[in-house]
């Protein structure tokens, strides 16, 4: 069934002719009204789009060529998704740099600043996609007070009972000070801290949050199961929070099992967790109730996102173990791996008591059509990229994005790469040429396994310090080598 917001779409097909940008930028700002947005939100919304357009109109092609160029507007839960998809002339964003004596880049940069995300998706034959998303404004929730019933943490914590259910609207403003409470503002999943950006999401669907309500009526804990994108059935488990006076009250473990029985009833295909390595209490739940250690990111997180404050220095990162548990069959029971990860693999699935057919691959044609998708968080220095297909342009088009994370000054970017392609040995050995190393796998989305790749940039991870329990032993001794 279709949402609201699915149903809230429009696409805009225009020639390069710079008479039409009003036209364009007009439709923009009507559409971005009905979704919802202030008129100072609308302004600059027109203002950022107006130069994402008019670049193309100037620069995407030939001159004197005449092409079209499509614009498509979604709503989205948490505001507008605008995408920019030509045909024109390769872009390679790692040339646009801001130089304030000569205002060159100022476009880009300007784009940044007005809009929330910016990300630029390379379709190889089938052109090029910048897309812009806004957030519809809120203002971030109050720092919790200071309150007398916090326990000393040497004392004993207050006895309650508790309730565990589904999220409901009215939750959403506690959630929030549940999430400012665990994490201060440092945790990377950002809608979190909105309240209006909770309910949206869990309208649609792509957050499932779950409630321990206290005997009191408060909300004392929260864990959500997130979507993940570009991947169908595949889910995070994790946003998992307690309130500081609520702690001690065994509230993990319950929400945790609330959360499985959630997926089985949404009929979702596989769920998947990190747990730091500073210690392995966080790990001993989830492995207790079945899930298995798929992945190992060393430098993976801020050290200081579980001390609630900001990072005072970025470049401290901990490692995640990454753990994860099937649901159902995927559809997609062959993987493809390079010779040299079939046995850390063949250990993977056995563990998950699942069934795969491990293949090495074949020769990927170079007349294929190769995508890439960098998504950036500026705050925290990382990056997320999905390679999907391979091309001859495949190897040049890795060297770009980590041209343009060096120019971001980005600390970790993880890498995403579908095994049931039969080109995905070859890709991952690409990858791995350019500087990227294999982490693990991420098995259970409806398009296939996943394998999980990472790029640290002057970071060297002190895996002597990553603390598994012994299920993640196999896992920290490979990481060990790869990394070494």
């Amino acid at each position: 069934m279709s949402t609201p917001h699915e149903k809230n779409k429009m696409e805009i097909r225009l020639t390069n002719n710079m008479q039409l940008l009003p036209i364009a930028t007009q439709s923009i700002v009507q559409f971005a009204r009905i979704a919802g947005f202030s008129e100072n939100a609308c302004r600059q919304i027109e203002m950022a789009t107006e130069e994402a357009v008019a670049n193309v109109i100037k620069h995407a092609y030939l001159p004197e060529e005449t092409a079209d160029f499509s614009i498509s507007l979604q709503a989205i839960p948490t505001g507008i998704s605008i995408s920019i998809h030509d045909k024109g002339l390769p872009f390679d964003p790692d040339t646009v740099r801001y130089d304030e004596q000569s205002l060159q880049g100022l476009g880009s940069y300007v784009m940044g600043k007005l809009m929330d995300k910016m990300t630029y998706i390379n379709h190889g034959k089938a052109g090029k996609e910048l897309n812009l998303v806004k957030y519809f404004e809120e203002t971030q929730p109050q720092a919790a007070s200071e309150d007398n019933t916090i326990p000393d943490p040497q004392g004993t914590p207050p006895v309650h009972t508790y309730t565990f259910r589904p999220f409901r609207p009215e939750d959403a403003i506690e959630v929030a000070r549940c999430a400012y409470e665990s994490y201060g503002y440092t945790y990377a999943y950002e809608h979190i801290y909105f309240p209006e950006r909770v309910k949206a999401l869990n309208a649609s669907g792509d957050l499932i949050s779950l409630i321990a309500e206290a005997d009191n009526g408060d909300v004392a804990g929260h864990i959500a199961l997130v979507k993940i994108e570009g991947y169908d059935g595949l889910y995070e488990l994790g946003l998992a929070m307690t309130k500081q006076r609520y702690r001690g009250g065994s509230i993990f473990g319950q929400l945790l099992n609330l959360a499985y029985t959630e997926s089985e009833n949404r009929k979702l295909h596989a769920v998947f967790g990190q747990c730091v390595t500073t210690h392995t209490y966080s790990q001993s739940a989830p492995l207790k109730t079945g899930m298995f250690p798929t992945a190992l990111l060393p430098a993976y997180v801020p050290d200081d996102v579980a001390f609630r404050k900001i990072a005072d220095d970025i470049q401290r990162r901990t490692a995640v173990l990454i753990v994860n548990k099937v649901l159902r069959p995927s559809g997609q029971n062959t993987v493809y791996l390079p010779a040299k990860y079939i046995a850390l693999a063949q250990s993977i699935y056995e563990g998950l008591g699942i069934e795969r057919e491990i293949k090495e691959g074949i020769q990927p044609v170079p007349e294929s059509t190769a995508l890439s998708k960098l998504s950036i968080n500026s705050n925290l220095k990382m990056a997320k990229i999905i390679l999907n297909g391979y091309d001859a342009d495949y190897s040049r088009n890795l060297k770009n994005i980590i041209h343009q994370l060096k120019r971001e000054q980005i600390s970790m970017a993880e890498a995403f790469v579908n095994l049931s392609d039969p080109a995905s040995p070859q890709m991952i050995l690409d990858a791995e040429a350019a500087g990227f190393r294999f982490t693990g796998i991420l098995p259970g989305a409806i398009q296939g396994d996943i394998a999980i790749l990472q790029y640290l940039n002057g970071i060297e991870p002190n895996v002597d310090q990553i603390k598994v329990l012994e299920k993640g032993k196999f896992l920290l001794d490979f990481i060990t080598q790869q990394f070494d």
